[in-house]
Order: C-alpha cells, then sequence, then structure tokens
C-alpha cells in the first residue's frame, strides 16, 4: 500500500474566550466525537468557567464537523437562544455548512462570512 501524501485533518480542538456580548465558541480540525469527549471532560467546571452566554461558533478552522459535533454546538449555544438571541456562525467551511443544513440545525444559526 501506498502511503497517501494528503495529511489527514488535524485532530479536533474546541476553547471559549470572551466576544463582544458574550463568548465565543472556537473550533479547530475534526470537530468528532473524540473531540466532544475531551471537551466534556476537560471543560472548566462552575467555579472555573467562564461566565455568559455562548453567542457565537467561530467555525473558520474547523475541517470537519460530526454529529456529535453539531450537538455540542446546539448544547453550548442553547442559553443564548433561550434568552432571545440567535447566534453567530462564523466562516464556516462548506463542509461544516453542508452538516448542519443536512442535520436540519443551520436555521438555528445567522451564518457570517469575514
Amino acid at each position: 500500500m501506498i502511503p497517501s501524501s494528503v495529511p489527514p485533518h488535524p485532530p479536533g480542538a474546541v476553547r471559549l474566550e470572551p466576544g463582544t456580548g458574550g463568548l465565543v465558541l472556537h473550533l479547530a480540525g475534526e470537530v468528532d466525537s473524540a473531540t466532544v469527549a475531551r471537551w466534556d471532560r476537560d471543560r472548566p467546571g462552575v467555579d472555573g468557567r467562564p461566565q455568559g452566554a455562548v453567542v457565537a461558533v467561530d467555525a473558520s478552522a474547523a475541517a470537519f464537523l460530526n454529529s456529535a459535533g453539531v450537538a455540542l454546538l446546539v448544547r453550548e449555544t442553547e442559553s443564548h437562544r433561550r434568552a432571545g438571541g440567535r447566534p453567530e456562525l462564523r466562516n464556516p467551511s462548506r463542509a461544516v455548512l453542508q452538516v448542519l443544513r443536512l442535520t436540519g440545525v443551520a436555521g438555528l444559526f445567522d451564518v457570517v462570512a469575514d
């Protein structure tokens, strides 16, 4: 077997940062079940947790998103929607946007491209 010359997508990562009006969830690499499991395990607890709602998702560095990643986006932005807000989805790749459309959750976000 000849090895592929195309490198695999980088492992996924998720992080939170303060943003205007709330928190921004940043996605990178392959946001799959393993990435979401690491996020759920390592996310700071109540005492160390950033305060506020997730008002935006920056997907500019995400190469892949599976159903676990979709569930993460819906879950992390739920409090903002409950408060009457509509979270932004910033710079999603075509592949990420397609997954959100196929799963029926793209309508939960305002898609913003810079």
